[in-house]
This record gives C-alpha cells, structure tokens and sequence, in this order.
C-alpha cells in the first residue's frame, strides 16, 4: 500500500451534484481540454475519468455546465482559439453585452460600498462619459483593448486615493 488515494477533482465533483458549473475562457485552453470537454456535451452527458480505470460519471439531472467565452475573432482577445465545428454545434450561443447604464451605475455602486466608500453621482457620471468614450473609440478599432464593467470597478477601487484622471 502506498498510502496514496484518488479523489475527485473539481469538475468531476460538481457534474455529479446539482449546480451551475461555469468554464471561464475554455478557448484559450489547449485542444486536450476540449476531448475531455466533448463527452459532457453530447447526448451521452458523461465525464470519463481516465485516471480511475476509466470511471465514467454521469451528469447529475440538475447539474448545468456553463461557458463563458471571448470570442477568437476580436483581435483584443488574444490567446483565444477559434471552436472546432463539432464543438460548435454542441453548443447553444448567447451573447452578453454590456449592462443598462443604470444597472453598471448600480454594480459600481454596490462595489463601492462594499470596499467602504461611497462614491458621489458626479463621479459617477464622469466615470460613465469616461468610459462611453473609451468603449466608442475601442469598437472603432482604435484601442488595442476593451473597457468593460470590470474596468470601471477597477477605477472606482482608487477613487478614494487619486483624481478621476490619474484613476
């Protein structure tokens, strides 16, 4: 006896429970990733663990696995791949774009009091014109980046120690 054990890794946990699984950025992965990948979207719904003598696990009824992906085409996503054909058509596409004003106003408000400071409507608004104009300029092409809601929270985090601009 070697005193060594197997146990379950993360994945292999959650697809036997029921929850929400989210894969952050399973396109930037190598393409091993998605032959592991490819058995828990078909209709078969089953993760294979290799590693245990070919243990295979079905997916808990109540258990969904999500992705959340840049796509490869954007020229900021660098490092992302594009999806095989087959992996495409396994699986179902939504795009999420930027919040309503209001509710990015309400996240980097509710961000804000979370870290103890309360950030004022006219930073707030100069945040938002900010930001409208750095997100225009950059889905012109002329930013080599994006500017998202976690852009804003990361300006509003130094707020209480720098001016908008130097933020």
């Amino acid at each position: 006896d070697t005193g060594m054990s197997f146990r379950y890794g993360r994945l292999a946990s959650a697809w036997t429970k029921p929850g929400v699984i989210c894969l952050d950025e399973p396109n930037s992965a190598k393409p091993d990733v998605w032959f592991l990948l490819r058995p828990l979207l078909d209709s078969e719904k089953q993760l294979a663990i290799d590693i245990n003598e070919g243990e295979i696990l079905p997916r808990h009824e109540s258990s969904y696995l999500g992705m959340a992906m840049n796509p490869s085409w954007d020229y900021r996503n660098s490092g992302t791949n594009p999806l095989a054909d087959a992996d495409v058509s396994r699986l179902y596409h939504v795009q999420v774009g930027m919040p309503p004003e209001n509710v990015e106003a309400d996240i980097i408000r509710t961000h804000c009091e979370a870290i103890g400071f309360n950030i004022d409507d006219r930073r707030l608004r100069q945040m938002r014109k900010i930001a409208t104009d750095l997100r225009d300029t950059a889905e012109g092409g002329e930013l080599m980046f994006s500017w998202g809601t976690r852009s804003q929270l990361k300006v509003a985090r130094l707020l209480p120690y720098f001016t908008i601009e130097q933020a």
